[in-house]
């Protein structure tokens, strides 16, 4: 991928000299031209001058000539004959370099307005890869500001929002543990970074085996709702941040601590809640009960009164 980017990024920086050459040299040409059209002008009206002058010239002479012999007049009408053939034969010369010079000025003329609308093509052309220029370096920053800076910046807020969320996590599993299990000689605590409890007996650090049954389903529950409070709190799009569903969550619970759950579901708050137990003295904190009962193969629902 990069190296087909950088062999486009090659191509266009070639097409982009190569107009600029083009241009320059159409540049050139239209300056040549234009300077020849002005000689060419130049030339017709210096011959248009000498013409006038020659005239002048044969009309003082027929004056200076006026009172003279005839065979004088004679030979005067002859060379002023000759003078005007000649003069005559120049003019036709020039009427004819005239004609030519305006046939080739006319197509210089059509080839200078080709080669304005070249030169003029070839500029669009040139503005366009300037601003292609610019996007693919304003591309190649923003490409540096995503692989150097971005994703840094990502990272950290990750890390803020990980330990805010860590922070909140452990303030609901704490106190939940604690409405469970009433014991201040068993502390527990989330860890920041990867959101492990630490359970601490004593004033020692104690591995999760060691707990009774009830202290380990208490733990259990507690970081579960814990971490089902954050996630809603956290994502709103969730769909179902208003139904709870536990399974066994009172496993080796004493009724003691089975009241007690009561307390933590009225903090959650939550519409609806289903509890899939055993335990058939939830009565205290639930409002309908369906029993499940297998028979020859079959499972019967039947909801108590």
């Amino acid at each position: 991928m990069k190296i087909s980017k950088n062999e486009v990024d090659l191509k266009n920086l070639r097409e982009y000299t190569q107009n600029k050459l083009q241009r320059d040299s159409l540049e050139s040409i239209i300056k040549e031209k234009k300077k020849r059209e002005v000689d060419l002008k130049e030339l017709i009206n210096e011959l248009k001058e000498k013409i006038k002058k020659g005239e002048k010239e044969i009309s003082t002479i027929l004056k200076k000539y006026e009172i003279m012999d005839t065979e004088k007049l004679i030979e005067l009408k002859n060379n002023l004959q000759s003078k005007l053939s000649e003069q005559k034969t120049l003019v036709n010369q020039l009427k004819s370099e005239k004609a030519e010079l305006r046939e080739t000025l006319g197509s210089e003329n059509t080839n200078l307005v080709h080669l304005e609308s070249d030169l003029q093509n070839l500029q669009n052309d040139l503005m366009k890869k300037q601003d292609l220029r610019k996007k693919l370096e304003y591309l190649k920053d923003l490409k540096n500001w995503l692989v150097n800076e971005f994703q840094v910046l990502i990272r950290d807020i990750e890390r803020e929002i990980l330990a805010y969320s860590a922070l909140q996590f452990n303030e609901y599993f704490k106190d939940w543990f604690r409405i469970l299990v009433d014991d201040e000689n068993i502390e527990v605590e989330i860890q920041r970074d990867d959101f492990q409890p630490t359970i601490t007996v004593n004033g020692y650090e104690s591995p999760f085996r060691d707990l009774s049954g009830g202290e380990k389903s208490a733990l259990s529950l507690a970081y579960r709702l814990a971490l089902n409070k954050i996630i809603n709190e956290r994502y709103h799009e969730i769909k179902t941040k208003d139904l709870l569903i536990l399974d066994e969550p009172t496993d080796g619970f004493s009724q003691q601590q089975i009241n007690k759950m009561q307390d933590i579901f009225e903090v959650l708050n939550t519409a609806q809640m289903i509890i899939i137990s055993h335990e058939t003295n939830l009565d205290s904190f639930v409002t309908d009960i369906f029993n499940f009962k297998k028979e020859n193969h079959i499972t019967k629902v039947t909801k108590e009164s």
